[in-house]
């Protein structure tokens, strides 16, 4: 199914904004360090798609040089979906890591 619908934004807007297949790209380079932004890693323990344990937030969190943050919650691939993930204090460890993640950002020179 299209990404689109994924992400709660209309088929027509992801088509025109997008050079990207909108069916997804698998991924085929590791990006390898990171060290001009700070990053959050989200995942849920129950994910089936995505490996979520903290052996992988760990070896993720060698790969980053600049502020790394992160966070496992209980729920699913849909960390922050009520719906998918019903207990708001396990979607709130993902949202409230995503808002800070944005103000160290815009606060601090990596």
């Amino acid at each position: 199914s299209s990404i689109a619908s994924k992400v709660n934004i209309p088929f027509e807007m992801v088509k025109n904004l997008t050079q990207y297949p909108l069916d997804g790209v698998p991924q085929t380079v590791k990006v390898g360090e990171v060290a001009e932004f700070p990053v959050f890693f989200a995942c849920g323990s129950a994910d089936t798609c995505d490996l979520c344990t903290n052996k992988v937030v760990q070896q993720t969190a060698a790969l980053i040089k600049s502020n790394f943050t992160s966070a496992i919650n209980s729920c699913g691939h849909k960390l922050i979906n009520p719906s998918k993930c019903p207990d708001a204090s396990e979607r709130y460890k993902v949202i409230d890591g995503i808002i800070a993640n944005i103000v160290s950002g815009t606060t601090s020179k990596v």
